[in-house]
């Protein structure tokens, strides 16, 4: 009897662990409610156009909803910080560009730190900037454009994604190399920059083919060159900036990111799923005509990548001295 007093009392006291235990057990596998894919630009842009992309494909993978939602600002330092700061549960993820690996440099508090509570969850794309005029200008050739320049007392107006956004290093890098004066005029994201390009408020400005698309059909804007070594399949005819500057190189990436502390089974689900759909033909395709490519990536090589990319940045903006606060 005495025993079996003891065995009650035991499985008495074992009952609201095993019922934790089965409670957590028995939990909604991930994605169990809507996930925000926050955009760190406007509306339009490249980034935008790509978490737009991803979160149909990802909602039918997961037969989940996915939103998409833009928070522009501060060369997406706000996007990224919300992001870093997120509760880490899995239903916050960042879509952004190659700024966030150069804003740590240019930033004395860009309200993250990446590698540390803002990690990669996968590189999505890398697409080449294109350096265009507005047409206005009556330039056609990087030549032209210099021989302009020395015509401008002020110097040429640069459109820009955000102080501190590779649109802008872009420039600045141009600028150095060519003794020219190149004023940064900053937007909220590569959309609003095109379409001051594209009105005429400003005479160049480095954007990526993506963003840039639209308004090169429109024919209100000329590409001079492109800032990769090999010139863009999507602009065939366009020359490279390496072969007027040698050396000249510089890219628009885009990825996708998530607070430090997520689960990391979550961070390699995520990104498995994303490295299939850019692996889809109709997406390689969609992402050729935007002259894109397609790069996909797992969290660990994303990572590895991202603290070569802070490098070359500090690097670069130390050359220069360029501070944005």
């Amino acid at each position: 009897m005495g025993t079996l007093k003891y065995l009650t009392i035991g499985l008495a006291l074992a009952l609201p662990y095993t019922a934790h235990a089965q409670e957590k057990n028995s939990a909604k596998p991930w994605p169990s409610k809507p996930v925000k894919l926050i955009v760190a630009h406007s509306p339009g842009g490249g980034s935008d156009v790509l978490a737009r992309l991803l979160s149909q494909k990802l909602g039918e993978s997961f037969k989940s909803t996915f939103v998409v939602e833009n928070k522009p600002g501060a060369a997406g330092n706000i996007a990224a910080a919300n992001v870093a700061n997120a509760t880490p549960d899995g239903y916050t993820f960042l879509v952004t560009t190659a700024s966030v690996a150069v804003n740590p440099s240019l930033y004395k508090a860009p309200g993250y730190r990446l590698g540390e509570n803002l990690v990669g969850v996968t590189q999505l794309a890398s697409v080449p900037l294109a350096l265009v005029a507005n047409t206005n200008l009556g330039v056609g050739s990087i030549s032209e454009l210099l021989a302009k320049a020395k015509t401008l007392p002020a110097g040429l107006n640069s459109a820009s994604n955000g102080s501190g956004t590779t649109s802008h290093l872009a420039a600045v890098m141009f600028a150095q190399a060519t003794g020219e004066k190149v004023v940064n005029i900053p937007y909220k994201g590569s959309a609003p920059a095109v379409t001051a390009l594209m009105a005429g408020e400003t005479d160049i400005g480095f954007t990526s083919i993506i963003s840039a698309k639209g308004a090169l059909d429109s024919g209100r804007v000329r590409a001079l060159a492109v800032t990769t070594k090999t010139r863009s399949p999507e602009l065939p005819n366009t020359p490279t900036l390496d072969s007027f500057i040698p050396g000249f190189e510089i890219d628009q990436w885009y990825g996708v990111f998530a607070s430090a502390e997520v689960n990391a089974d979550i961070l390699n689900k995520l990104s498995s799923a994303i490295n299939r759909i850019l692996n889809e033909k109709e997406v390689l395709r969609y992402l050729a005509q935007e002259g894109a490519t397609a790069v996909g990536s797992s969290p660990a090589d994303f990572n590895q990548f991202l603290a070569a990319e802070q490098q070359k940045y500090k690097k670069l903006v130390a050359s220069t001295n360029l501070q944005v606060d």
